[in-house]
């Protein structure tokens, strides 16, 4: 239960003092090289690994256990690298990816 109880004390991410709730897809390439939350601080993948195009919403408070909820979006794309190989004749995204998305976030 410590860890739980750690979770509601942690402070916001805060940006130039600031708490942001959306990143657009050049905030989340920013990120990717080491810009956003400068450095020695986690870094996003760079495409085509980055699974998803922007976060919509950041909230610390709501969900299932009100721990908060983060809406990230992937524009889908029929010429997107994992749909020519997964499957052929029969293109779908990998599950795996849709996991890493999450790791992601």
């Amino acid at each position: 239960m410590a860890a739980i109880d750690t979770l509601n004390t942690q402070a916001p991410i805060l940006i130039s003092g600031r708490r942001q709730n959306a990143y657009s897809y050049d905030e989340l390439i920013d990120c990717a090289k080491g810009g956003l939350f400068g450095p020695g601080n986690a870094q996003l993948p760079l495409p085509p690994m980055l699974m998803f195009d922007r976060i919509t919403n950041i909230q610390d408070r709501g969900g299932k256990y009100d721990r908060g909820t983060m809406i990230a979006e992937l524009d889908i794309n029929p010429a997107q690298w994992f749909f020519l190989c997964h499957f052929e004749g029969d293109p779908v995204m990998p599950g795996c990816l849709g996991l890493d998305a999450m790791w992601q976030l």
